[in-house]
């Protein structure tokens, strides 16, 4: 088929069309603009990802300022059960997922000091260590 066109190019005196290259559907495009497609997609993928994580964080924030001014109100209000269970609701989960954090780290600190120290470990027994940290 490239044969066949670059014949006919020369034919009726235009420059032979540009080298086409297969992607992964199988289909045939020239090679440039599946350079500039595939980076718009590059493009587009980021731009979704930074999108989406600004959200995540905005609306963490916010969750987190409605929390408090909810904490603020029941304290001037004297209404004190609301206040202890809307602090502990807050108060709580934060504690229990830095706790946790903090063990992983922990752990996994622990078995990068391990390996680093213990040279009786072959290659293949200190990356399945790695892995599983």
């Amino acid at each position: 088929m490239q044969n066949e066109q670059l014949e006919l190019a020369a034919v009726v005196g235009r420059e032979p069309p540009a080298p086409l290259t297969q992607n992964d559907n199988g289909d045939c495009w020239p090679r440039e603009w599946l350079n500039r497609h595939q980076d718009q997609k590059k493009c587009i993928k980021l731009s979704c990802f930074l999108f989406v994580f600004i959200f995540r964080v905005a609306l963490y924030f916010s969750d987190l300022a409605t929390d408090i001014i909810l904490i603020c109100e029941y304290w001037e209000n004297r209404e004190m059960w609301y206040f202890g269970f809307t602090l502990a609701f807050v108060v709580v989960p934060a504690v229990i997922i830095s706790v946790i954090n903090g063990l992983y780290y922990w752990e996994k600190w622990k078995v990068k000091r391990q390996i680093e120290q213990d040279d009786k470990y072959n290659l293949k027994e200190k990356l399945i260590v790695a892995i599983r940290a």
